[in-house]
């Protein structure tokens, strides 16, 4: 193994993740988006009926990897990318031009959600191909570069939206028109950019070596994977897991309702920027532990912020803005845990695909945000739903120990004849 060769495709995935941090910025931008959506189509649109785009990209971005990642076995890795990337700069360029939510849920929904999904699972493949001793630090940086890219366009966004930073209000309603016209702009804007930072990215995977398909990765079958007990244990306790993070990271600013909106972008931006930050550190933590003692401080400091989130904010800005920096940390530390007790269940060459599947629960728990924004915040208020998402946070921590134990026998058992 070259040090340069490793280094200068993990560069590339770094990049990939950058532009993947797009599907983020939701929470930044969603204001006045939905405040143009109501001017252009005269309706009464408010941010509840906006977590509907939100969750349609986080779900199509999750359940479209596991294909991504068939695609580069089956027909040609290059390819693949090449149309995710299409659909992605596709997606933010047809945002431009919509004029009602409907129109937004495909352009931004599904193509943006379809072509990110796409792209995902070369970069970090090829990466921890290039170097297996450092698993848990490659798929730390490359999954970083979502936070750091999430960080870098918020802050982007709001800049450009909102130079003058007016009060946003829950639903825009006090914005300017000069404000939520620039929306289409903004889209056009981000096309630009993606486009740019993606063709930079792939001059470094295309300079490598042609990939290589091993024999146990062509013979990587999803159905076969499904009805193993280990995928489901990891698959319940990821998405338990990530539906505290997505609606976090979704419904952040209807906490902090009140406050300025140049504060609320900076809680957004650091809470990403340490998302980014401890996902590498996490990913150390696993290359010198182990990535079960990496999920176990997840799951503990997961359920503690989750638990009392709300009652934080009630308290004052700054601890608003500890604990929502905190349960993004935490979250982006479930990313590389993941991916590391994907390659010891279902082999390193397979580990990128199998994370694929385990991360259609992301999916999952985008598409119960919709419900939950809709109804359940009516019925129990934010509050109740936090006690929900500890619950959910708590069922993690018991299947994880309950199946511990059994999981590592079976590991040891099959290892050798897996696939």
């Amino acid at each position: 193994m070259a040090f340069h060769n490793w280094v200068t495709v993990l560069v590339g995935g770094f990049l990939c993740g950058c532009v993947y941090g797009t599907v983020l910025i939701w929470g930044n931008i969603s204001v006045y988006v939905i405040a143009y959506l109501r001017h252009e189509a005269n309706s009464d649109l408010t941010l509840y009926d906006g977590v509907m785009v939100n969750s349609l990209t986080l779900s199509l971005f999750m359940f479209s990897e596991p294909m991504g990642g068939k695609m580069i076995l089956l027909i040609n890795p290059l390819l693949t990318e090449a149309l995710g990337a299409f659909l992605l700069v596709g997606g933010l360029f047809c945002s431009a031009f919509v004029k009602n939510l409907s129109e937004l849920c495909i352009t931004y929904g599904v193509m943006l959600g379809t072509g990110l999904g796409l792209m995902y699972c070369y970069p970090l493949k090829c990466a921890i191909e290039w170097n297996t001793e450092r698993k848990g630090l490659v798929g730390g940086v490359i999954s970083s570069g979502l936070g750091i890219g999430g960080c870098v366009w918020g802050q982007l966004t709001t800049a450009f939206l909102n130079p003058n930073n007016y009060p946003t209000g829950s639903r825009g309603e006090e914005l300017p028109e000069s404000v939520y016209k620039k929306v289409p702009s903004l889209f056009l804007l981000l096309s630009a950019i993606h486009a740019t930072v993606l063709l930079i990215a792939f001059f470094f995977f295309v300079r490598k070596p042609p990939f290589r398909v091993s024999r146990e990765s062509a013979n990587f079958s999803f159905s076969h994977t499904a009805k193993r007990l280990e995928f489901w244990v990891l698959w319940v306790v990821f998405i338990c897991l990530s539906i505290s993070g997505t609606f976090t990271s979704a419904m952040f600013r209807e906490m902090g309702q009140g406050l300025q909106d140049s504060k609320l972008s900076l809680v957004g931006s650091l809470a990403l920027l340490f998302d980014s930050v401890f996902q590498p550190l996490f990913g150390v933590l696993i290359d010198k532990t182990s990535s079960q003692v990496s999920l176990v401080l997840i799951q503990f400091g997961m359920f503690f912020f989750v638990l009392t989130y709300w009652f934080v904010t009630q308290v004052s800005f700054v601890l608003f803005g500890i604990w929502t920096v905190a349960i993004m940390a935490l979250y982006g530390g479930v990313i590389p845990t993941m991916i590391n007790l994907a390659a010891d269940a279902f082999g390193v060459r397979n580990s990128s695909v199998g994370f694929a599947m385990l991360e259609s629960c992301e999916g999952v728990g985008a598409l119960v945000q919709i419900p939950v924004s809709l109804v359940l915040v009516d019925l129990v208020g934010i509050l109740g739903v936090y006690c929900i998402l500890a619950v959910l946070v708590l069922l993690s921590i018991l299947t994880f120990f309950i199946f511990r134990h059994k999981l590592a026998k079976r590991k040891l058992e099959e290892e050798e004849s897996l696939y």
